[in-house]
C-alpha cells in the first residue's frame, strides 16, 4: 500500500492492512474484494468507509493501527499492557539504544514546537517516532514496576 497519513482515517486503515499482512490478508479475513479493500484506505475514495466491527475484527496485539489512531483522536497515546516476561527481551535494550539515539532529534523537535516551526512533513515523520519513543518509556516503567512485585 502507498504511504498515507496516519492522522487519517484512511491512513489508520491502510496502517491496519499492512500490519496484519497486506491488503491479501484484508482480503481474505473481510471476504472482500481487492477494489473494496483497496477503496478502504484510499483518500479518494470519500464515499467508502470500513465499518467499526471490521476493524476489531483486524485489531489485535500485533496489529494496533485502529488503536493507535483512536487514542491519538482522543487526544492521548496508545499503550499496550506489559507483561513480565517481555521485560527480558533484547527489544527493551533496543528501546535503551533508541533512547540515546533520539536524543538530540527529540532537542531539536522541542525548539522547532516552541517556534512554531513544525511542518505538515515532519509532523508526519516524527509523530510515529514519538510515540514509539513514548511506548518504549511506558514499557520500562511497567518492567521497573513489576520488578518490585517479584
Amino acid at each position: 500500500m502507498k504511504p498515507r497519513d496516519v492522522t487519517t482515517t484512511k491512513g489508520a486503515v491502510s496502517a491496519l492492512f499492512d500490519q496484519i499482512g497486506g491488503i491479501k490478508e484484508a482480503m481474505f479475513r473481510l471476504e472482500i474484494s481487492q477494489t473494496r479493500a483497496y477503496a478502504f484506505a484510499d483518500p479518494m475514495e470519500r464515499e467508502s468507509h470500513i465499518s467499526f466491527d471490521r476493524v476489531a475484527a483486524l485489531t489485535s496485539p500485533t496489529s494496533t493501527a485502529a488503536a493507535e489512531f483512536l487514542c491519538f483522536r482522543a487526544g492521548g497515546i496508545y499503550l499496550p499492557v506489559v507483561d513480565k516476561a517481555s521485560c527480558r527481551t533484547p527489544e527493551l535494550v533496543e528501546i535503551a539504544d533508541q533512547a540515546k539515539a533520539n536524543g538530540e532529534a527529540v532537542s531539536a523537535l522541542l525548539h522547532a514546537v516552541h517556534d512554531g516551526s513544525v511542518t505538515a512533513a515532519e509532523r508526519q515523520q516524527v509523530l510515529p517516532r514519538i510515540d514509539e519513543a513514548l511506548r518504549g518509556l511506558a514499557r520500562l516503567r511497567a518492567c521497573i514496576v513489576a520488578e518490585g512485585d517479584q
